[in-house]
């Protein structure tokens, strides 16, 4: 038997410890960041659900590169691709490391942030919200139960489509599990905003990194009210004339649809909500470690303004969410027309997610009374269903 001197046995000992504490990291189940938040290191455990699909992938990479991010979990339904599109963003250069796996409750473990990318997107110009609700909606309620149940303290960003009509969901289905904090509960919708300041920034030649414009109301066409009159530095568009902002403000409230068209009807817009989550998703964490700049924004979330129950406005953030709302500020003539219709079609679709989350409840407590297993996964679908959709929890 060779032996080894002392001073190399310490050394190979200390080379295995580190591989071992290596290993202990990756395997082990995250633990609860509270006591740990940093400006300055890494210490977020960010869960992404529907992490192959064409949002949640790309969303997972920019997540990877976030230096707050200790790790990304990637949770999917059945897709056999989860662990090479892992794998490849595991390649990028960062502290965060990257998880995969088919176990929701496993995913969830620890989680800080939880994205929900799942869901069936627009697979064409005539796809109607009630026909993307048909098949997010009952996604949306079952993710968030086991939200509430596994990591009821986390931050959920709903991503999927139709977050006006999802966030509501989402909230109830909280609340009915006891796990409801309406500061920690948001619809990803600053890709509006993200649109308004890039359109009108090229067409005022102004830098769209200086300029912000607010998208108030909501996330779909006419419930949208794009508040240009409201952009900062002030009079960055002053330039810009009446019929230029209206154009602007069609263009704001349309191009999704436009996206849909331009892919064939194949998917909608992917990259841009990619990189926008997680823009949000850095700066909710940056408030949680007690980040006192850079933490405005303009989003969808339970509001106590009163022109409805969710609403998408600017807000202040802080160590729990929402930790002020802005005031809004006038309106011009244009704005206010399109306010008169967006504020009334908004609270008709927040009214709809709420029925249907009342539906979803009762059926849910009669099944449990009566000894029925429940929910059934809404992520299994007939064969005809996913010829059609594709894999909705992918």
């Amino acid at each position: 038997m060779r032996l080894i001197p002392s001073s190399a046995a310490t050394r190979q000992t200390q080379r295995v410890g580190r591989s071992l504490a290596v290993l202990a990291s990756l395997t082990a189940p995250p633990q609860p960041s509270a006591t740990r938040r940093s400006l300055t290191e890494p210490w977020a455990n960010v869960t992404v659900l529907g992490g192959t699909s064409s949002i949640g992938a790309p969303l997972s990479a920019c997540l990877k590169l976030d230096p707050l991010v200790r790790r990304v979990s990637m949770w999917a339904h059945s897709n056999p691709n989860l662990g090479a599109i892992a794998e490849d963003i595991r390649h990028l250069p960062s502290a965060a490391t990257v998880t995969d796996t088919f176990d929701l409750d496993a995913a969830l473990e620890g989680a800080d942030v939880v994205a929900i990318c799942a869901g069936v997107a627009h697979l064409s110009a005539e796809m109607t919200r009630a026909d993307l609700m048909e098949y997010n909606a009952p996604i949306i309620a079952r993710l968030a139960e086991r939200v509430a149940a596994v990591c009821p303290d986390a931050l959920l960003l709903v991503v999927s489509n139709p977050p006006n009509i999802l966030v509501p969901i989402a909230a109830e289905v909280l609340k009915a599990h006891g796990a409801y904090d309406a500061r920690k509960l948001f619809g990803v919708s600053q890709l509006d905003s993200y649109r308004a300041r890039s359109f009108a920034a090229a067409a005022a030649r102004v830098d769209p990194a200086t300029l912000d414009v607010p998208v108030l109301g909501g996330h779909d066409g006419v419930t949208m009210v794009p508040h240009f009159s409201a952009a900062t530095p002030a009079g960055s568009l002053d330039q810009l004339s009446s019929s230029q902002l209206d154009e602007l403000s069609r263009r704001v409230r349309t191009v999704g649809i436009d996206i849909v068209q331009l892919r064939g009807g194949v998917g909608s817009a992917a990259q841009g909500p990619a990189r926008v989550c997680a823009e949000f998703a850095h700066r909710l964490l940056r408030a949680r470690a007690g980040a006192t700049d850079d933490v405005r924004d303009c989003v969808y979330c339970a509001s106590d303004l009163g022109h409805a129950p969710f609403f998408a406005s600017p807000v202040t953030l802080g160590r729990e969410g929402v930790e002020q709302f802005l005031p809004i500020g006038a309106l011009d003539e244009a704005e206010a027309a399109l306010w008169a219709s967006a504020v009334p079609e908004l609270n008709a679709q927040i009214e709809i997610g709420l029925r249907w989350a009342q539906r979803h409840l009762e059926s849910q407590t009669r099944a449990t009374a009566d000894g029925e297993a429940w929910p059934r996964d809404p992520c299994i679908l007939s064969e005809d269903t996913l010829a059609v959709v594709g894999d909705p929890c992918s």
